[in-house]
């Protein structure tokens, strides 16, 4: 006979310790299941569970077990921001513990599922001898109010007025988008490297903001990255680089030299994802976030620290995530930015997470994605959870050598794409406005009304709001 997974649970609570904003950490029960989902059965034998305890339950672990009859179990600490624990247990003794007075919650652990990358089909070669120009610097110069930007884009008047930005000629369109707030006219001659982007290197650039990209890894070593890459957690020590190729795309788009937003940010790599066909343990992205949250309130405090982000380009449909929610809930309230992708199943994107998670973390930032003629991309997400489209269509970015036959660059489509153009942004905008560095509800609440646009191509009020990225300032 099969037992229905356990959510069962507790008092809201808030940690002392927590820095303004603070929104509170919910309780399972009150964590809101997307509708249409159902809850996965398990078998009548042993199990690997999740058990958070409440934060008034200060004992230690080892006691604990004693406490629960398995003082024999390996103490297997999953996270510390908020106490959570992995035990063996059979669905009845689950049972049992999750009555316990000091125990917030119990529920199975599960296997997220990961879909597959999408590789567009584009000639990501066009305009280059295999991507050589990658070692090049970008030309960089002065210009003012009703100087051309390259494909009929006039520069926009409150842009130009910033002194000496920078002009990257060998840009991609979803750069020059964001950048001009207008529509990028495609090239006839198929080149899809040679758009125009503009940017202050003063604070675009992001410098000193950390960047936490929750993904595949990162090819900490690609000269893209200049020496600004590090990983600090990774779900095996035996695979510890990008066997996927997505992260390091990510963090391409986020802060590479060729291809990134904000170029100089500090790129954290959180490994969370398996190789390519693998699911990713829920266990194992609890771990992945709960060190990203340790390294922030770490560095929080240090000089030259200005802001951590957290870049999530990973979600699904998959109903049992309640300690993730109330782990990104802690992020938030410690002061961490968080942006999501929306998720590419051509669904309202209020029934995924952690995507439909920003009706209850309120400064969460789920982004969809737009193609290059300002349409919603055919699969993207879409509905009032989504707060702003993004370029996320044939996106071009670092590639890693089992990805792309040795090639330096992939084109990519997909709302992981699109969240990290919005991530590159923020990181700007924390680097030009200090009080909204360590207010993330505020940022959000900035980024909404400040960057961004309306244009959505034959937009419907269905697909979500109207509202573009673009760099406004």
């Amino acid at each position: 006979m099969k037992s229905q997974p356990l959510l069962i649970f507790f008092l809201t609570f808030l940690p002392s310790t927590l820095s303004a904003p603070n929104p509170t950490i919910l309780s399972y029960r009150s964590l809101e299941k997307p509708p249409g989902i159902s809850s996965t059965s398990h078998s009548g034998g042993e199990t690997n569970y999740i058990i958070t305890l409440k934060p008034t339950e200060k004992r230690p672990w080892s006691e604990l077990l004693k406490s629960f009859g398995h003082a024999n179990q390996p103490e297997t600490v999953i996270a510390k921001s908020v106490r959570m624990y992995g035990l063996k247990l059979t669905p009845s003794e689950a049972d049992k513990i999750s009555k316990s007075p000091f125990v917030a919650g119990v529920q199975p652990d599960i296997d997220i599922t990961v879909p597959a990358d999408k590789i567009s089909n584009i000639n990501v070669d066009a305009d280059t001898d295999d991507s050589a120009s990658l070692s090049q610097p970008h030309h960089a110069r002065r210009f003012t109010a009703g100087q051309g930007q390259g494909q009929g884009i006039s520069v926009n008047p409150a842009l130009a007025a910033r002194a000496a930005l920078k002009e990257q000629k060998d840009a991609t369109w979803a750069l020059q988008r964001i950048s001009s707030g207008q529509k990028v006219e495609k090239r006839p001659d198929g080149k899809n490297r040679k758009y125009l982007y503009t940017y202050d290197p003063k604070t675009d650039v992001g410098t000193g903001v950390d960047v936490y990209i929750v993904d595949s890894g990162v090819d900490l070593k690609n000269s893209e990255f200049e020496g600004r890459a590090k990983q600090i957690y990774s779900l095996s020590n035996k695979y510890t680089e990008d066997q996927r190729g997505h992260g390091t795309h990510v963090a391409g788009i986020i802060g590479s030299k060729s291809f990134g937003v904000a170029k100089k940010v500090n790129l954290i790599s959180v490994k969370i994802l398996p190789a390519r066909g693998e699911n990713a343990a829920l266990r194992q992205i609890l771990e992945g976030i709960d060190k990203a949250i340790e390294s922030h309130v770490n560095r929080r405090n240090e000089p030259g620290f200005v802001a951590s982000i957290m870049n999530l380009s990973v979600g699904g449909r998959n109903p049992e995530t309640a300690p993730l929610q109330i782990l990104l809930t802690m992020a938030a309230a410690e002061g961490m930015h968080i942006v999501a992708a929306a998720g590419n199943e051509r669904t309202d994107a209020c029934r995924t997470f952690p995507a439909g998670w920003n009706r209850n973390i309120e400064s969460l930032i789920t982004v969809g994605n737009i193609d290059i003629n300002d349409g919603l991309e055919v699969d993207s997400n879409f509905g009032e959870c989504v707060d702003i489209f993004a370029p996320g269509t044939d996106i071009l970015s670092v590639a890693v050598p089992k990805l792309a036959e040795k090639k330096k660059v992939v084109a990519m489509t997909g709302t992981s794409m699109a969240g990290p153009m919005v991530v590159g942004v923020m990181a700007g905008q924390a680097l030009k406005h200090e009080n909204l560095r360590k207010n993330p509800v505020a940022m959000k609440k900035h980024m909404i009304k400040e960057m961004t646009k309306k244009g959505i191509h034959n937009y419907k009020s269905s697909q979500g709001p109207d509202r573009i990225l673009f760099r406004g300032d």
